[in-house]
């Protein structure tokens, strides 16, 4: 385990503590009588005790976290914003119109069958109108933003306000330096690229910050637990262990013939993906499956968009790359990466992470099962949306229905199977220079084990 600031007493104890005020929000969840910091609290501690998790499980460094950073910091600024005179009484009571737009938003496109778009849609034009008149009333921040463009925004209550900006101000260049950092290394471009040293120093400055909210904030504790059965728990981790095993030797193999390629380093990062996935489950956090899809099927869909390609596995080198481009040609890739947030082989394809998510779920194997009246790849489309609102500290979680708190077993085998998918693939593609037979079975196996475990979760 990484020596962290705090010693492993005092972290536990911050743990315990934010565990006993989680549970105590959660029971009160949907009660009108809370107040705005509460809600904003509920969203911190949602992501800081799975950071604590992965922490104590010696897993600090999985990409997950830095996703859990931002959005603990993205938070953290709103609710110090909410001391602010005029954003009290112009956007502050704008807070549940923000999750009816975003609500709105995420089932528009695909729509499951226990949405009812036109009972949303309804709800969303009321808040939509009073966004419209807030609009009017923020003139300092609103930069002229109509009501449509608006309602695009990752927080629409924010009325133009620059979030990064609010983070600078209300938390400090150093958090704001995080938060910049936590963003690149969500969307890396290449995984040989992820420095481990900036985990450990944003994880102190982190955990600073959780121990001042619970030194200075309070609420009425109930406590009760979450019941989790120990059997089942167990039989969990023991297949995650050997999950990442499995990929460990994979890492090996490759390393032995190709060092430090592209695809080593990828399933080094996986494995960790998966060991937050394991923190997760045993805790019976399930709220986060939403944080650690988004980072695993954005991940898959890069490594899937190089696995076809040889030389991009073994020796993929973005810097190579760009430099085989002109001056003001690679000045215009490089824009558009960074603001896009594109990935290494469809950077020259598409414009958006989005549209690279998407190109790779279609491109999955047909299936004809369907899920709450969609299609396999639109169904996977809206757990995307859904993960995308609610992993930006926006208060989402405290208003989303108990879907969101609930264990979708279902999902994680479909990942699962992607997983599977993309190992059979880089398998094929090595089969010339490389046998991994031996690893893709071993994986596979490690995969089935898991899978009967997850089924016995209704038994």
């Amino acid at each position: 385990m990484v020596k962290a600031f705090y010693n492993l007493k005092t972290l536990h104890e911050l743990a315990k503590s934010m565990t006993e005020t989680y549970n105590a929000l959660n029971e009160r969840r949907g009660q009108s009588a809370l107040s705005y910091k509460d809600k904003l609290v509920f969203e911190i501690f949602s992501f800081g005790l799975p950071l604590l998790d992965d922490y104590f499980n010696d897993n600090l460094f999985s990409i997950v976290n830095y996703l859990r950073f931002r959005s603990i910091l993205e938070a953290g600024s709103l609710m110090s914003l909410g001391e602010e005179k005029d954003f009290k009484e112009i956007n502050l009571p704008l807070f549940e119109d923000q999750f009816n737009i975003i609500n709105y938003r995420t089932y528009f496109t695909f729509t499951p069958d226990f949405v009812s778009l036109h009972d949303l849609k309804n709800i969303e034009l009321v808040s939509k109108e009073k966004m419209a008149e807030a609009l009017k009333a923020d003139v300092d921040h609103s930069h002229n933003l109509t009501s449509d463009k608006l309602t695009e925004k990752k927080m629409p209550m924010l009325l133009g306000r620059d979030l990064s900006e609010s983070v600078r101000t209300y938390l400090g260049y150093i958090f704001q330096g995080i938060y910049l950092r936590s963003g690149e290394m969500i969307h890396l471009i290449d995984y040989r690229d992820l420095d481990d040293k900036y985990a450990i120093a944003f994880f102190n400055d982190i955990t600073r910050m959780l121990m001042k909210i619970t030194s200075e904030y309070s609420f009425p504790l109930t406590g009760k637990k979450a019941k989790i059965e120990k059997k089942q728990v167990v039989s969990l981790i023991n297949a995650y262990e050997d999950e990442k095993a499995a990929y460990s030797a994979l890492v090996k193999k490759l390393d032995s013939r190709f060092p430090s390629s592209f695809i080593a380093a990828a399933f080094k990062r996986l494995g960790q993906i998966e060991g937050s996935f394991e923190n997760v489950l045993a805790k019976g956090r399930y709220w986060e499956e939403n944080t650690l899809y988004k980072i695993l099927i954005e991940f898959l869909a890069n490594v899937d968009s190089v696995a076809s390609s040889p030389s991009s596995l073994i020796s993929f080198n973005f810097g190579e790359e760009m430099n085989k481009l002109g001056e003001e040609e690679r000045e215009l890739k490089f824009v558009s990466m960074r603001r896009n947030l594109i990935t290494p082989n469809l950077l020259w394809q598409h414009s958006s992470l989005r549209q690279i998510v998407y190109s790779y779920l279609d491109s999955l194997r047909p299936v004809s099962q369907t899920y709450f009246g969609l299609k396999q790849p639109d169904y996977l489309k809206l757990k995307y949306y859904e993960a995308q609102a609610s992993t930006h500290g926006n208060g989402y979680l405290f208003y989303a229905s108990m879907r969101y708190f609930a264990f979708d077993k279902e999902l994680v085998m479909l990942l699962d199977e992607m997983i599977k998918e993309l190992v059979d693939k880089i398998r094929l593609t090595f089969k010339d220079t490389l046998d991994l037979t031996v690893e893709e079975e071993a994986i596979r196996s490690c995969l089935g084990k898991k899978e009967t475990v997850l089924l016995s979760f209704d038994k």
